[in-house]
């Protein structure tokens, strides 16, 4: 073949005549690797050049037309011809029969990989140009044969070429391949004795030709004369490496740069990797000063689309079994669904999965909107029949009529695939459509824009071929291992064989496939004045970026001398934007101020745990108390906490309350079962919300909180044998401070009384506990202090101490407030400890008067709504719900604090 360069041919005033009329004289054909078809069609109409349709073609095209020649329109044609979508879905029904599944071990294996299929595709049309005919291919099968490791897939590859071929011939179908093996066999008849050939064909293509390729073009260039487009060299190049602190920094330069150039901005061409990191770094500074792109298709659109996501859930549900985290995402399409309510209560039923378990209760009008879409969408489904559920559902006012279309055309083209494969009537469940649709939408060509600008950027993918000249070419993000990035490999021959059949056949190597992408830049550089690489030292994820240094060596670029002597790359650091953002400093959160008092005319009412929220810390008590603030908890193996603590206090307080003092003379074996006997009925009263829905794990719960139980009967044993303590009330009375500012409310978990007055004992199900100290002289956790107070003055009778009770593995008794005189081993006596931080040698009425005023003193404040960012404990914020409410989380990450 000879060559020719694509502007010379364009200013050619015999090839402007010859390509115009009804029948032209040349023809330009256009192969992959090249710029598209339409765009070939779009430059030359540009230039002023008439032509119809037969006159650029695709190298599929020409085959269709030589062989209408040989068998009429009636058997070749376009709607015979697979496309990469049907071939997948041929690919899928081979796949599905047994016969042909168990000769495919590996193939099989490598099935779960996603997007098997188009991989499988890509390695069958790939594999079938290595060899022109049999002879060849089992001379490569003998070549291969020597290796001493083999590729345990290219058996399996072959015999499933086989079945393939064999499905195209008796459906009477073809593929671009078949086409081509076609019109070598014709071509080598006298077929086309008669076939008005144009003068000369012009290729456009600068991929190597593989077997099969050379060998239609070898015939073809028998009967007309063919050209072929050669690479834009340059002596010289001019082009220059700048490097920026980030990716972010550089895509800011080169987007000022083209602001400031609005004018001539198509002298402008932007080449990005086909990374998505990239594109969404470059466009994002594009958009941001305003720069318009020409035909600015993101192929990340469909894929980030939240509109097309909307559209699937109906799918998503379906094949998830409605599980919680679609459920979720439906939800938010429907106003009064996603209410604080309805997500709480499916978190507090612990669902997984499984449309009946969001029946009932607050869910009621969920699970309507759940069983329409089951009913909808569920069971086995012809394409047509789920296309039309689909479609209808599609065709609610929530969704855009632009939506409605999109899925229109893509449930037709698959109907239309699957008609021409035979497989129109096939049903399946939603699970295999919506596989069907993601496939094609991820394989779909990016959307075009609905106004497209005429003026502006234009973008390429880095390795595509422009036939454009440019006064500026920018490469944006190149990465630094881009040509050893690139694979020749797949699963009918891997890498190593492709570089071995290089040697002795017309196989595609990577050292090939390397050199096109390096011809393939410079051509681009050769057609623009001037080339830079915009390069970082961090990478769009804030890893450190290797150097372009190897890149442009390889390239050809770049040179130890030229290294020193240039001084390269050149840096520019950060962009001044982002510099300013990094110095100002963020404004502290306010660590104190006084809201207004939450009832001037009345005293305020204060609960008992209001109390001990801000005894902790009043930002605390801010969230939880005053504005009420609740987040949504996630479920988990285990109740959570405010509901294990009810199961374990319940269980509890039906234990004592119904046996009393009898319980502690039972047997080990007989209280063993009365503790499980209490524990499931609990269970049932006090449903363990907030834990996933599983048998396994209940039992494993249940298992866990019976050793919870066995380890408090036994320590409530040694209790009341010591203290002689009898049960004065449980869960009451209620009890009230009364002051002009304040009214505090609560009730004790039990109160106990023995000759030496009352104690009053209050269940945990965690260890961060206060001391008495804490309590008494710090002013912390006041709950107990309270219950304390009120009950000296209500019932005027010595309140003899208080005491947590842990309700967990360690059931430690070891904290509270006692009293030397109560506390010993002689008989009466509460508590037998050493701690000095519980254990107080005052009189209790001293003790008590102190803690009446650190609770008289927190509880105004509160009432006047004074809130200060102090909390008594640093462990506070650690568990704190609220710590985002006053800024701490963040400080703490900062180290401020």
């Amino acid at each position: 073949m000879e060559s020719f360069s694509f502007h010379d041919l364009i200013n050619d005033l015999e090839f402007q005549k010859n390509i115009k009329g009804l029948i032209p004289q040349v023809w330009i054909c256009i192969e992959q690797g090249f710029l598209s078809r339409e765009e070939i069609k779009e430059f030359l109409l540009k230039q002023g050049i008439g032509f119809v349709s037969q006159a650029v073609l695709s190298r599929e095209e020409l085959c269709v037309l030589l062989l209408t020649h040989v068998y009429g329109k009636s058997k070749i044609s376009s709607d015979y011809i697979l496309g990469s979508e049907s071939r997948q879905e041929v690919l899928r029904t081979l796949f599905s029969q047994k016969k042909i599944l168990e000769n495919f071990f590996h193939l099989k294996t490598l099935k779960k990989h996603p997007q098997f299929f188009q991989k499988l595709d890509t390695a069958i049309q790939a594999g079938r140009k290595v060899f022109a005919h049999t002879e060849e291919e089992n001379a490569i099968e003998q070549r291969l044969a020597t290796n001493t490791v083999q590729n345990p897939c290219r058996k399996e590859m072959q015999l499933l070429t086989l079945a393939y071929e064999a499905w195209l011939s008796t459906m009477n179908l073809w593929d671009p391949l078949t086409l081509l093996k076609e019109v070598v066999l014709k071509l080598e008849s006298h077929c086309f004795d008669n076939f008005l050939f144009p003068k000369a064909i012009y290729l456009f293509s600068l991929n190597s030709h593989e077997s099969l390729e050379q060998e239609f073009w070898r015939l073809l260039e028998k009967r007309v004369k063919i050209y072929k487009i050669k690479i834009n060299n340059a002596t010289s190049l001019c082009w220059d490496w700048e490097r920026f602190h980030t990716l972010d920094d550089a895509a800011e330069f080169l987007a000022q740069k083209l602001a400031s150039d609005q004018n001539k901005l198509s002298n402008h061409a932007v080449f990005i990797p086909d990374v998505p990191a990239i594109r969404i770094s470059l466009l994002r500074g594009l958009e941001r000063n305003k720069v318009s792109v020409i035909d600015s298709r993101n192929p990340m659109v469909l894929k980030t689309s939240e509109s097309i996501k909307k559209a699937l859930l109906p799918f998503r549900l379906i094949a998830s079994q409605f599980d919680r985290e679609t459920v979720f995402s439906y939800c938010k399409e429907y106003p009064e669904l996603y209410t604080f309510e309805i997500l709480n209560d499916i978190n507090s039923r612990g669902i997984k999965k499984g449309l009946k378990y969001y029946a009932g209760g607050k869910l009621d009008n969920l699970y309507s909107f759940l069983l329409s879409i089951h009913n909808q969408f569920s069971g086995k489904k012809s394409c047509s029949e789920i296309a039309f559920s689909h479609l209808d559902y599609l065709s609610n006012k929530r969704f855009d009529s632009k939506n409605y279309d999109f899925f229109e055309n893509i449930w037709d083209e698959l109907l239309q695939d699957l008609k021409l494969i035979g497989l129109k009537a096939k049903k399946a469940k939603s699970l295999y459509w919506y596989t069907c649709i993601n496939e094609r939408l991820r394989q779909h060509p990016p959307l075009a824009e609905d106004i497209k600008p005429t003026t502006g950027v234009f973008i390429h993918r880095l390795g595509q071929v422009s036939f454009r000249k440019y006064e500026k070419t920018w490469f944006f993000g190149v990465p630094p291992q881009y040509f050893k990035g690139l694979q020749t490999g797949d699963f009918w021959f891997s890498e190593n064989e492709r570089n071995q059949l290089s040697l002795e056949f017309s196989a595609l190597s990577s050292k090939t496939q390397r050199q096109e992408m390096k011809q393939s830049i410079l051509s681009a550089m050769a057609l623009s004045k001037e080339s830079i690489f915009l390069d970082a030292k961090y990478d769009w994820d804030g890893r450190e970026r290797e150097s372009l240094k190897l890149f442009l060596l390889e390239l050809g670029l770049l040179n130890t001398e030229t290294l020193a002597s240039q001084n390269l790359p050149k840096e520019k650091g950060a962009f001044p934007l982002f510099i300013d953002s990094y110095q100002k400093m963020t404004k502290a959160s306010q660590s104190s101020f006084i809201l207004k008092p939450i009832s001037e005319s009345s005293p305020v009412a204060i609960s008992a745990s209001a109390l001990d929220y801000y005894s902790r810390c009043a930002f605390m008590a801010l969230g939880a108390s005053r504005w009420k603030m609740r987040d949504l908890r996630s479920p988990r193996e285990e109740p959570w906490g405010e509901i294990k603590g009810r199961i374990l206090h319940l269980a509890v307080k039906l234990l004592i309350e119904e046996r009393g003092d009898s319980i502690f003379t039972e047997t080990p074996t007989d209280i063993s079962e009365v503790l499980k006997s209490y524990l499931y009925r609990v269970w049932v009263l006090e449903p363990p919300r907030g834990m996933w829905f599983s048998p396994v794990i209940y039992e494993k719960v249940k298992k866990k909180y019976f050793k919870i139980l066995y380890e408090f009967y036994e320590h409530e044993k040694k209790y009341r044998k010591n203290s002689q303590a009898k049960t004065y009330s449980l869960e009451g009375p209620e009890l009230r401070l009364e002051h002009p500012n304040f009214v505090i409310t609560g009730v004790p978990d039990r109160i106990d009384e023995n000759q030496h007055g009352l104690f009053i004992i209050d269940y945990k199900t965690t260890s961060m506990l206060p001391t008495g100290q804490d309590m008494i002289l710090d002013g912390y956790r006041l709950q107990l202090p309270f219950y304390a107070v009120v009950l000296k003055n209500l019932l005027k009778k010595n309140v003899a101490g208080v005491q947590f009770v842990e309700l967990n593995r360690h059931h430690q008794r070891n904290k509270g407030v006692f009293f030397q005189a109560y506390n010993g081993k002689e008989a009466f006596s509460f508590t037998n400890l050493r701690s000095q931080l519980n254990i107080f040698t005052s009189d209790p009425d001293v003790i008590w008067s102190k803690a009446q005023k650190q609770i008289e003193f927190h509880a105004n404040n509160y009432a006047q709504g004074v809130f200060e960012l102090n909390p008594k404990k640093e462990n506070e914020c650690r568990v704190c719900a609220f710590s985002d409410l006053c800024g701490v989380r963040r400080m703490q990450k900062d180290g401020n604090i």
